[in-house]
């Protein structure tokens, strides 16, 4: 196996760990807010790894938080798997009646819910977690997809920078020799959706490295306000949902 390979299959096993410091507080930060807003024992954020198949916690307040970051769940195992492969929310007054209830995964946290409500965290028509709501004292759906909503603008900031980085090392990998930046245009020319876009971005970045420190610190102010600027505008529609 190449360097290269190793590199693509590494990023696509840390791909879903890939949030930044903010944005790991942040759903920290969401998980308290939920979990008290809804009068809850605990609230996790769980981010689907595509290429393992599985779902990873990644933050969580409340009952059990401590123990449930880090485990990872086969998609379709469990009543958060089930949400996770089918986008489909679900409320269940008692999990212990419910066949889909993984309930080694909740003893293992230390902490057994009674009722469930989860909901799946989606950016347009994609899947990216699920969040969890274990004993809420107000089962309020409506809410908890708001909240939802909040941290889907988080995890596709991460899936986008996972994203980025295995078009560059793919990229790299099938090159083997020519310009770089003409490889990366190659790849955005001859994909969809986002994979053309971030190879296109990629191919940018590439150029930007030939450029002037001074040239270089501007474009980087550029793209680091307007992400600022579209990552706060998200924000604010995604609270305007939730106060509705």
């Amino acid at each position: 196996m190449s360097d290269f390979t190793e590199l693509v299959a590494l990023l696509d096993e840390l791909g879903p760990a890939l949030l930044s410091a903010d944005d790991s507080a942040g759903l920290t930060t969401l998980c308290e807010v939920t979990h008290l807003s809804l009068s809850a024992a605990a609230c996790s954020v769980a981010v689907i790894d595509e290429s393992a198949g599985e779902l990873s916690y990644l933050a969580a307040a409340g009952a059990g938080a401590a123990h449930i970051i880090g485990t990872r769940l086969a998609l379709g195992r469990g009543l958060a798997g089930y949400v996770a492969s089918s986008g489909q929310a679900l409320s269940i007054s008692d999990v212990t009646r419910d066949a889909r209830f993984a309930a080694d995964i909740a003893e293992s946290t230390g902490y057994v819910p009674t009722a469930l409500l989860v909901v799946p965290i989606a950016h347009a028509d994609a899947t990216l977690g699920v969040l969890s709501v274990l004993d809420a004292g107000r089962a309020d759906m409506t809410l908890a997809a708001g909240f939802a909503s909040l941290a889907a603008s988080m995890l596709f900031r991460a899936t986008t920078n996972a994203g980025l980085g295995h078009t560059v090392a793919s990229t790299l990998a099938a090159a083997g020799s020519g310009d770089l930046a003409d490889e990366l245009r190659n790849a955005a020319e001859n994909s969809i959706g986002a994979s053309a876009d971030l190879a296109e971005l990629a191919a940018l970045y590439v150029e930007l490295a030939a450029l002037g420190t001074e040239s270089r610190a501007a474009a980087t102010r550029i793209v680091a306000q307007f992400t600022a600027h579209i990552a706060g505008s998200q924000q604010r529609t995604s609270l305007r949902r939730v106060r509705r």
